[in-house]
């Protein structure tokens, strides 16, 4: 299995699969930084599409370790091309109702919670002590973070980001390419893409 990345979230990816004893036969892939390191917690960084690809000889499987959306859908496109099959990473710890539809390439953080019919989108990230609840959807590559909430009955769509400890009101809609400020409180549908904060959130660019 190769995970995408190599800093702050390829991390903690790398913590689910130890915490599974799965860490062995694991390596991480980032062709943007440009520093010499040659291994991470003893596995080997991967530095090229070539050495992937001598690595999908033996396992195509591959997932996200990247927090950004347009970044992980992009680094997700790129190993796909080389052949890659893009796996889900879910935490032990994590809370996931059995009515709930995950889709590839998802990645559930500990003390993550995924309450009953609710879609959680390819490649989205719900990080460790958001909740996703009742009937939601959330969009592809969508980033959720810490302590984040999308209540009954709201729709997240493709690509935006949530910050830590924000709030969706029930029954909320949200376009895709929204940014939504830390601690901000989603009251009012959003319609158009930009970055809105504060109780409630608006737009501020």
């Amino acid at each position: 299995m190769i995970i995408i990345g190599a800093k702050g979230h390829a991390k903690e990816i790398f913590e689910i699969f130890k915490e599974s004893e799965l860490s062995e036969a694991l390596y991480f892939f980032d062709d943007i930084n440009k520093d010499d390191t040659k291994t991470l917690f003893n596995c080997r960084i991967l530095k090229n599409l070539l050495e992937v690809k001598n690595i999908f000889s033996e396992n195509k499987s591959f997932c996200l370790g990247i927090g950004k959306p347009q970044l992980r859908s992009l680094l997700a496109e790129k190993l796909i091309k080389q052949g890659g099959i893009m796996e889900s990473v879910i935490s032990q710890r994590a809370l996931v109702a059995q009515s709930s539809v995950i889709d590839s390439g998802v990645n559930l953080m500990p003390f993550s919670a995924v309450y009953n019919c609710t879609k959680i989108g390819k490649g989205a990230l719900i990080n460790s002590f958001a909740s996703i609840h009742h009937d939601c959807i959330v969009g592809n590559f969508t980033e959720v973070s810490p302590g984040s909430r999308v209540l009954g009955r709201s729709k997240i769509g493709a690509f935006c980001s949530l910050g830590a400890n924000s709030v969706v009101l029930p029954k909320i809609e949200i376009c895709d390419n929204v940014t939504i400020g830390a601690g901000a409180v989603v009251t009012k549908s959003i319609l158009h893409e930009g970055t809105y904060v504060g109780i409630p959130a608006k737009k501020i660019t």
